[in-house]
């Protein structure tokens, strides 16, 4: 869960970029902010909007580093496989030589 400083961060960064109803400087309401939320609810809503998206930036973070983890374990299974191919073809090469070399050998 965000913390109350960054929720309310985010709230100025989104008012500013949104609305710019805010002052760039103190990072306080401005009057166009009054204005266009007459009725004294819109830090509240701004507040509300922020939880809401830092939550789910937090949410997206996570599922970004599981998947993530999830692709570097598939690349890893993937490498193992890949050696594991090239031994096998280098046991067969190997029992095909010692055959060959057998029959060349007892002929």
């Amino acid at each position: 869960m965000p913390s109350d400083e960054e929720v309310n961060a985010a709230a100025k960064v989104f008012c500013v970029g949104v609305w710019n109803g805010f002052d760039p400087v103190s990072m306080m309401p401005t009057e166009q902010f009054d204005r266009f939320w007459g009725d004294g609810e819109g830090h509240q809503l701004h507040l509300t909007i922020a939880r809401h998206a830092l939550t789910a930036a937090s949410a997206a973070s996570g599922v970004a580093a599981e998947a993530e983890a999830l692709a570097n374990r598939q690349a890893d299974m993937a490498a193992k496989e890949r050696r594991e191919a090239r031994l096998a073809i280098l046991a067969a090469i190997a029992i095909i030589g010692i055959i060959v070399a057998h029959v060349v050998i007892h002929r």
